[in-house]
């Protein structure tokens, strides 16, 4: 029995005209350029945890070295100090915004009270010229019932878009985490490729 015939020899296999290769390269060019438009929201956390892992790479590997820990010992006492660096000061800065809100909440509900107070027929002088009361407190109605329909119909996008900023947040710091304990394995498989 002879031995079976290499179907893909390469003496044998057709060469492609330039143009088909050209059509081809921008066809994958194209559906790379379409997959990381897909994916996009994927890929930013991928960046950013990287530049993280980057950054805390030489940290990781001095405190490998000084203390014998191994890698993922020393990657997970940096994420520990990072977190106990993040956690309280996200503590510290939501109360306070939540604060300024409720105070701005007051100052236009204030604001509304004055202007209602007005009486129809007054003028005020700014800088010289003569404002009616009466057209100022109508156009100032008509702009915050505006923007108070446009707050209420956007405050469930609100609340999804803060979620989706937490729950990348959260996988920007997983992505980075594993980026910085196992980043030799990832150089070497990227090689390898």
């Amino acid at each position: 029995m002879s031995p079976p015939s290499d179907i893909y020899n390469s003496d044998d296999s057709p060469h492609w005209p330039s143009t088909t290769i050209v059509v081809v390269s921008v066809m994958l060019l194209i559906l790379f350029g379409i997959a990381v438009y897909a994916f996009r929201i994927a890929i930013i956390p991928l960046i950013i945890g990287a530049i993280i892992a980057y950054v805390f790479r030489p940290l990781m590997l001095f405190i490998h070295q000084r203390t014998k820990l191994p890698h993922g010992a020393a990657s997970v006492l940096i994420y520990l100090l990072l977190l106990t660096v993040l956690i309280p000061t996200i503590l510290l800065i939501v109360p306070s915004l939540l604060t300024q809100l409720q105070l701005l909440r007051e100052e236009v509900l204030t604001l509304i009270q004055n202007i209602n107070a007005l009486s129809p027929g007054e003028t005020v002088e700014i800088l010289g010229f003569e404002f009616d009361m009466q057209g100022l407190v109508g156009e100032i109605d008509i702009m915050l019932k505006n923007l108070a329909r446009s707050l209420a119909s956007r405050s469930p996008t609100l609340i999804l878009d803060a979620a989706e900023v937490i729950l990348l947040t959260v996988v920007t710091i997983l992505i980075s985490f594993y980026l910085t304990r196992d980043a030799a394995k990832f150089i070497r498989g990227f090689e390898n490729l």
